[in-house]
């Protein structure tokens, strides 16, 4: 989000002077749990409709402008290629570098993209479009700082206009240097009011990013998250059943080793399966590696 420019000597939000064109305020209105964005510079509303749109997004209200109907298409032709991408990929990673690159070409300009989640509490990049992306973003996973950590800290879009007015993000600010980075643009992922990851954007270009662009960028961002959410949640279905079947398997071996057991030592199940944990003690070698051992020996046939 960007608001207009602090005057000179003053920064954004009260800051320093290399603050003053990404941040940004937030009052509540009149009408309770209505945010409304301001310029730090001068405390007045952003004008912005993509704003007003994020607002009604965030409260679950319907967004009626001037553009609806264009965006109602727009907007179908997204979820589309994004059900495409979350039916027609094999796994979470493919799908991730899937729902990249669709956002560096769905925006109306030259971009990279990088897309980071949350892994364990700490971000982590899980696709981008090129290697531009890549670098831009693993520079603030590594420090910890930079504009698309603000915006997965405080669940708002953050955008910087002047790489040079980047200055609190010092290293983060010489890696874009050094690519040519001119414009970003960061809009976090949301799903019940949680930040689940944020989607980066990158411009070599000095053209500013245009309200269409942050209205498209926003809306991918939806459906993006949404996909982001579906695909971990199948991922660790995929996870759980895989490791329930690796212990129904397990149970499977265990209950013939001691079946072996309770027909060579005539003993009772619960004597078999001591007879296994202290051997698997004894080798310090795990109770199914026993029970594998024990059935393998018993299934072997003889030598002749």
């Amino acid at each position: 989000m960007r608001g207009r420019a602090a005057s000179p000597g003053r920064g954004g939000c009260g800051g320093p002077p290399s603050h003053r064109t990404v941040c940004f305020r937030w009052h509540e209105t009149s009408a309770p749990g209505t945010n409304v964005a301001t310029s730090g510079a001068t405390g007045r509303p952003s004008q912005h409709a993509w704003l007003r749109h994020h607002t009604h997004v965030q409260r679950g209200e319907p967004v009626v402008d001037a553009h609806q109907g264009e965006q109602s298409g727009s907007v179908t032709t997204l979820v589309a290629e994004v059900y495409q991408l979350l039916v027609g990929t094999e796994s979470l990673d493919e799908l991730l570098e899937e729902l990249a690159r669709l956002a560096a070409d769905e925006i109306d300009r030259e971009l990279s993209c990088g897309l980071t989640a949350r892994t364990d509490g700490k971000p982590v990049t899980v696709a981008s479009s090129d290697e531009l992306a890549e670098r831009l973003d693993q520079i603030q996973h590594t420090t910890g700082v930079g504009p698309g950590q603000d915006a997965m800290d405080t669940g708002e879009p953050v955008e910087v206009t002047d790489l040079d007015e980047a200055g609190r993000w010092k290293e983060w600010q010489a890696r874009g240097r050094s690519v040519g980075l001119e414009k970003s643009l960061s809009m976090p992922l949301m799903m019940n009011e949680r930040t689940l990851g944020v989607l980066n954007l990158y411009s070599i270009s000095a053209v500013d990013f245009t309200e269409d662009d942050r209205e498209e960028a926003e809306r991918f961002a939806a459906q993006a998250a949404g996909a982001l959410a579906v695909g971990v949640r199948i991922a660790e279905q995929a996870d759980l059943a895989s490791h329930l079947a690796t212990a129904l398997e397990s149970r499977g071996v265990i209950d013939q080793a001691k079946g072996i057991l309770m027909a060579r030592e005539r003993c009772t199940a619960d004597e078999a399966f001591v007879i296994l944990r202290t051997t698997s003690q004894q080798r310090n070698t795990k109770l199914r590696t026993v029970a594998q051992d024990l059935v393998d020996r018993i299934s072997r046939p003889p030598i002749s």
